[in-house]
């Protein structure tokens, strides 16, 4: 009966043992995975990182395409302006010499009729 009540108290050590070890072997696996979810989310956080300066590299570089542009249609408006003004000046040069030429030939004209008489 000893020996009986003895193995039955060893064979109770033994189950208290292996329980005790699964529970430690839960416990680091539940460790392990929260560990490989840390390591993830850290993952997600350095690339979202790499994405926003990804992105405001390009944002950067597009303000950038957009000044430039604005800079070619200032340009432009310049330009047009200038030749605009360009025009406008050769016009008025056109209608003074237009008119030159009017007053020169009523003086050629008044000079005809002077020497006719």
């Amino acid at each position: 009966n000893d020996q009986i009540d003895q193995l039955k108290q060893q064979l109770d050590n033994t189950v208290i043992e292996r329980s005790i070890n699964n529970n430690d072997f839960e416990f680091l696996n539940d460790q392990l995975s929260n560990e490989n979810q840390i390591n993830n989310l850290n993952d997600q956080i350095e690339q979202l990182k790499q994405q926003l300066v990804n992105e405001q590299s390009s944002k950067q570089s597009n303000e950038s395409q957009i000044n430039n542009l604005n800079d070619q249609i200032d340009q432009l408006k310049q330009q047009l302006e200038n030749e605009q003004s360009s025009k406008q000046s050769n016009e008025n040069q056109i209608n003074n010499l237009n008119d030159q030429i009017d007053q020169l030939k009523q003086q050629l004209d008044n000079t005809v009729i002077e020497r006719s008489i």
